[in-house]
C-alpha cells in the first residue's frame, strides 16, 4: 500500500488507490471511510483547537485499532 495525494491522482495508472479523505472533487476510486480522520478532529484542527501533532495523534489512535489484513480484505477492487 501506498500513500499520495490528489494533485498525483491517476486513477488508471493506480487503479487500486483508495482514498481515506472525506471529500475531493476529482477522485472517483475506492473510498474507505474507516481510514478517514474524524471530523471533530478536522473542525478543532482547522479552528485552531488542537495543532498538527495533536492531529496526527488522533489519527494514529483510530488507525491502531484497525486490523490491517482485515481492512485489506474490505476493499472492493
Amino acid at each position: 500500500m501506498m500513500t499520495s495525494n490528489f494533485a498525483r491522482n491517476n486513477i488508471e495508472k493506480f487503479p487500486n488507490a483508495v482514498s481515506n479523505a472525506r471529500s475531493s472533487r476529482w477522485f472517483n476510486g475506492c473510498r474507505y471511510s474507516r481510514l478517514m480522520p474524524s471530523r471533530d478532529v478536522i473542525t478543532k484542527y482547522i479552528a485552531g483547537m488542537v495543532d498538527e501533532s495533536d492531529a496526527i495523534e488522533c489519527q494514529c489512535e483510530t488507525l491502531e485499532k484497525l486490523v490491517p489484513a482485515k481492512v485489506f480484505a474490505e476493499f472492493r477492487f
